[in-house]
């Protein structure tokens, strides 16, 4: 039963280094946006609000 315990160990170690490696992915692309709506100041702020609300 012990064998078995540690394989879970170790599956249940994977995943978790797998999320937090998308973690920062995701906010590359959030900072990424963001410097494009810097750019549309203007048009942005209209747009970021519209998406969230829909989303």
């Amino acid at each position: 039963d012990t064998g078995n315990e540690e394989m879970l160990d170790d599956a249940d170690d994977a995943p978790a280094s797998d999320v937090e490696n998308d973690v920062p992915e995701v906010i590359k692309e959030a900072e990424s946006n963001t410097k494009v709506s810097s750019s549309e100041q203007t048009y942005a702020p209209k747009k970021g609000p519209s998406i969230r609300v829909q989303k």
